[in-house]
């Protein structure tokens, strides 16, 4: 009984990490800067590994 319910928290603790990073991967992200949304021809912004927003120059230039 008690292997039965460390399987069950073992498989649902599973389900939960990996659902949780596949949202967080395919997020649409929209980069807006004085109230007007960028566009970005070459490639699009995404999330790193780190976490963090990652951007071609243009938006440096918008600032």
């Amino acid at each position: 009984m008690k292997k039965i319910v460390i399987t069950i928290l073992a498989v649902f603790m599973l389900m939960v990490l990996f659902t949780n990073v596949g949202f967080a991967i395919n997020i649409p992200l929209h980069v807006v800067v004085d109230g007007k949304e960028m566009d970005f021809p070459d490639a699009q912004p995404f999330i790193d590994a780190n976490g963090r927003t990652q951007t071609l120059l243009g938006l440096s230039e918008k600032l």
